[in-house]
């Protein structure tokens, strides 16, 4: 009898320990995938800004020319009430994906410097 409760319990324990590990592994792919959606918004953002193409290019995309096809980046303009000055948001969602995957969302301003014409600043 004792045999037969010793063998319950130990099975259990090993149910209990192997339901912990599933649940440690998902835990830390949901981390790893946060992390590179984030590190994707962040890579996209910089390169919009850096070869201004705020508000010059499509404000939609992939990210197949990063070897990322399966998540999309949307980018926003709007005007901040400052002259020059814009606020721009970035997000980052999977293709398809379900509402509980991981997104990504950054929001920056973007000074525009002010057109001249005839060699003077306006």
């Amino acid at each position: 009898m004792e045999v037969l409760v010793s063998i319950t319990l130990l099975s259990i324990g090993i149910v209990s320990v192997v339901g912990g590990l599933r649940a440690l592994n998902e835990g830390q792919a949901r981390a790893f995938e946060t992390e590179k959606v984030q590190r994707l918004a962040v890579r996209k953002l910089d390169e919009l800004i850096s070869t201004q193409q705020i508000g010059t290019t499509d404000t939609n995309g992939d990210f197949s020319d990063y070897g990322e096809p399966n998540y999309e980046w949307k980018a926003t303009v709007q005007p901040s009430g400052i002259q020059s000055l814009d606020l721009i948001t970035l997000t980052v969602d999977k293709s398809g994906g379900r509402s509980s995957d991981p997104g990504a969302r950054i929001d920056t301003l973007y000074f525009e410097a002010p057109t001249t014409s005839g060699g003077a600043t306006q």
